[in-house]
């Protein structure tokens, strides 16, 4: 494959080669083909099958297959988060390591509770859902994947939760 635009080239060398030691695409399947298999056999079939166009790896396989280092090939990981400080501090911090691994997170919020709701004998209420929405996409922000590209965030919530239409609400554009 060659390069059709400045861009494209300079988004290939910014996020998928290897400085020094891959300038086209061929090279990028070679390194990924390696990792996959050792079979000769199975290794060229599969870097034909990129090379050719008939499949491509997520860009997680692109970056990371072949190379040294923490990394994934997973794009996306799914998390658990329960209704205490604790896990929703852990999460945010697993949230932090999937992106440095150049992953990507995931995270069911229906367990919380919701906004105004009682937290056992304190006066405050509960902030509800958005405030931890808010916050995972703030790390989700700040945290690159793999320093290459902002990291992603999948927030679930069930339907019959009741911050759900302040959920579904807060993905509108803003004007």
């Amino acid at each position: 494959m060659s390069f059709q635009t400045k861009y494209e080239e300079d988004l290939f060398k910014n996020r998928y080669a290897r400085a020094g030691t891959e300038k086209c695409w061929d090279d990028v399947f070679q390194r990924v083909a390696n990792y996959v298999t050792k079979d000769p056999e199975k290794r060229e079939k599969y870097f034909q099958a990129m090379s050719q166009g008939y499949f491509l790896p997520g860009s997680p396989q692109l970056w990371n297959f072949g190379v040294p280092g923490e990394v994934t090939g997973s794009s996306c990981y799914t998390n658990p988060i329960d209704d205490t400080l604790e896990s929703i501090w852990k999460a945010d911090e697993t949230a932090r390591d999937v992106y440095k691994a150049s992953g990507g997170a995931g995270f069911n919020l229906s367990k919380l509770r919701p906004r105004g709701a009682k937290i056992g004998n304190s006066s405050n209420p509960a902030v509800g859902v958005l405030s931890v929405a808010e916050r995972l996409n703030l790390t989700t922000r700040y945290i690159t994947a793999g320093g290459r590209a902002r990291g992603a965030l999948m927030l679930q919530l069930d339907c019959d939760h009741p911050d759900i239409i302040e959920f579904v609400l807060a993905k509108r554009p803003i004007a």
